[in-house]
């Protein structure tokens, strides 16, 4: 019988990484964005044949080579990862995995809690974990004939998030208020938990609950065995909605509010999914309209934006005097400082449509047609607040790119070559050093001295 060596899977090792996306991919799964610590199974030609991974209290991307199957690796590997787990100070285990996997995690002591046929099951390492979270729910339960839940991140609270709960506490008796208790959000849960509770202070029927790891982001849903994206969503949407009924059936819930999100294609899905699903079951789901600031919607994103850039005093009309009060105390400044160093505060991803031109980031877009020999390249750029993502660097402030003719360069670009030999040059765009994308030239020879370069300015 084979000898196996247990070892981490740091980021540094290039190496193991590359075994490690090539067993998850022969077996049918890739390695999830969200990993925190991962291991591998290394027989005695250093070959991978089993890994695993966390994130958080939760495991992920677990795997053993086909060839090496029955063998008990599995059982070594989850092993490994829980005693990583117990270590750190996580003993609430959960889990997401293929719905042929949960009879294998049930013996090795994980619970069901809920699944999507033939697409999900989530377990945990509790026997009675779930059924206590609900008895804890039980015990704030109020009478009403209306009784509806509200389920936010609110990272951070803002007048959109208390326009919500003002509709939702006007509409009904009694109202329960989820706070996502997951801490990956730019503001932390206990901050984003308080301002809640002060931003809505005045509505007198409102309940509060943090969701445990019961309740989770589509952020960090474990996708890693699904392959097609918008089935990532619907199975995390209906997940979420299985694991909310039996919540709503021990508070005695009715319906549950929602904001509208006209921009974000997950939220689309996800509010989609959420309508079928509870109608279906007898409840109501009830989407309200974004509260706006003049003609722009006010959502969270737009206030990372604003703290990200510096402009606090812009964010005391987009937010709650209690959560305005926050940002500008010294309490403040470790969150304010993460947000600052983030490299995304937006978290619109709607294809096929472009942000209105009030989000921050936009405004006077500018198109560049560079127009070369056998090449045409379209790129699309903001000059004054583009993030550094889409374009090579940042221009300077209220900079408007002013083209002019093609300047050859002194010699050939040799970087990034192995063999050191001259390639083409690749030229700049615009005699100004405009810092946009740059065409590479589709000959080694230069462009024709008659090559134009032109530019179309468009107020989207």
């Amino acid at each position: 019988m084979s000898e196996y060596t247990i070892s981490e899977i740091r980021p540094s090792n290039k190496r193991d990484l590359r075994k490690m996306d090539a067993l998850l991919e022969k077996e049918g799964i890739q390695r999830d964005k969200n990993l925190d610590y991962s291991i591998g199974l290394f027989d005695e030609d250093y070959n991978l044949v089993a890994t695993g991974s966390c994130f958080k209290n939760t495991l992920r991307c677990m795997a053993v080579d086909s060839d090496h199957q029955g063998e008990g690796l599995l059982n070594q590997v989850v092993t490994q990862l829980m005693d990583h787990q117990y270590q750190v100070g996580n003993v609430e285990l959960f889990l997401y995995t293929k719905c042929d996997s949960a009879k294998f995690f049930q013996d090795l002591g994980f619970y069901e809690i809920a699944r999507v046929e033939g697409k999900v099951v989530f377990m945990e390492n509790r026997r009675n974990g779930f059924s206590n979270y609900l008895e804890e729910l039980k015990k704030t339960a109020r009478p009403g004939d209306r009784v509806a839940a509200v389920v936010m991140n609110a990272n951070p609270f803002t007048l959109g998030h208390q326009y919500l709960l003002e509709r939702t506490s006007g509409e009904n008796d009694v109202v329960h208020v989820f706070v996502v208790s997951e801490d990956v959000s730019l503001v932390p849960f206990s901050v984003r938990y308080d301002l809640v509770q002060k931003g809505s202070a005045h509505l007198p029927n409102l309940i509060y609950h943090p969701t445990g790891s019961y309740i989770i982001s589509n952020a960090t849903f474990p996708s890693y065995f699904l392959k097609d994206e918008e089935v990532v969503i619907e199975s995390h949407a209906k997940l979420d909605i299985h694991v909310f009924q039996k919540i709503a059936a021990a508070l005695g819930i009715q319906r549950r509010y929602v904001g509208e999100e006209p921009f974000s294609q997950v939220t689309g899905i996800y509010n989609r999914v959420m309508q079928e699903e509870l109608a279906a079951c007898g409840m109501e789901c009830v989407v309200i309209p974004r509260k706006t600031d003049g003609d722009a919607p006010i959502s969270a994103s737009q206030v990372r934006k604003a703290i990200q850039e510096g402009r606090l005093e812009e964010i005391r009309h987009l937010v709650p005097a209690s959560t305005y009060e926050y940002f500008t105390s010294p309490e403040a400044e470790p969150v304010i400082e993460k947000i600052r160093k983030a490299a995304e505060v937006i978290h619109y991803s709607k294809k096929g449509r472009s942000p209105p031109a009030h989000w921050p980031g936009s405004g006077p877009f500018i198109f560049h047609f560079c127009l070369y020999p056998i090449s045409l390249r379209l790129t699309l750029s903001c000059p004054k607040t583009a993030p550094a993502s889409q374009i090579r660097r940042r221009p300077r402030e209220n900079r408007v790119p002013r083209c002019g003719p093609w300047k050859a360069p002194k010699k050939a670009d040799t970087r990034n070559t192995r063999s050191g030999k001259q390639r083409a040059p690749r030229p700049p765009c615009f005699s100004c050093g405009c810092p946009f994308i740059y065409p590479p030239l589709p000959h080694p020879a230069a462009p024709v001295a008659s090559a134009s370069v032109f530019s179309a300015r468009f107020l989207l």
